[in-house]
């Protein structure tokens, strides 16, 4: 019976994110810092958040191989090939050149590290011994 018990006070406790009201969870915890409607975060807390909607330059519809990513001026994105579909944010990390960027899919299932290319107009990923190479290019809308 104390095994039972046991179970179902583990099971509770393991459930108890999922009840808490998402409001509840978009409390700033960092002092000064100002709960914006942005997802995930959900929190502009740096000089970076502040660049006006639409105006980032990776905003748009990339091509990485076989999927496309969309990254959009709110911030959210979303990725997809034939047999998978994902959505998840985007920020910018630093705007240097080039401007670095993370997303976090699915709630921080997965968080990739990318960067813009500016005279390029490709996405990069930084290799180990510090180059960047070509990863992605702007997707033809049809």
């Amino acid at each position: 019976m104390k095994n039972v018990a046991r179970f179902f006070a583990v099971l509770s406790f393991a459930a108890w994110p999922h009840m808490v009201s998402a409001g509840a969870l978009d409390k700033p915890t960092v002092p000064g810092a100002t709960p914006t409607p942005l997802g995930g975060a959900g929190l502009k807390t740096s000089a970076l958040d502040k660049a006006a909607p639409g105006s980032d330059p990776i905003v748009g519809r990339w091509k990485f191989g076989g999927t496309i990513w969309n990254l959009s001026a709110d911030g959210h994105c979303h990725r997809s090939h034939p047999n998978f579909s994902e959505g998840g944010t985007w920020k910018i990390v630093s705007t240097g050149s080039p401007a670095k960027y993370e997303v976090n899919w699915s709630g921080g299932r997965a968080i990739d590290t990318i960067y813009f290319a500016p005279g390029k107009d490709k996405i990069q990923a930084k290799e180990k011994n510090g180059k960047y190479r070509d990863i992605a290019e702007r997707a033809v809308t049809q």
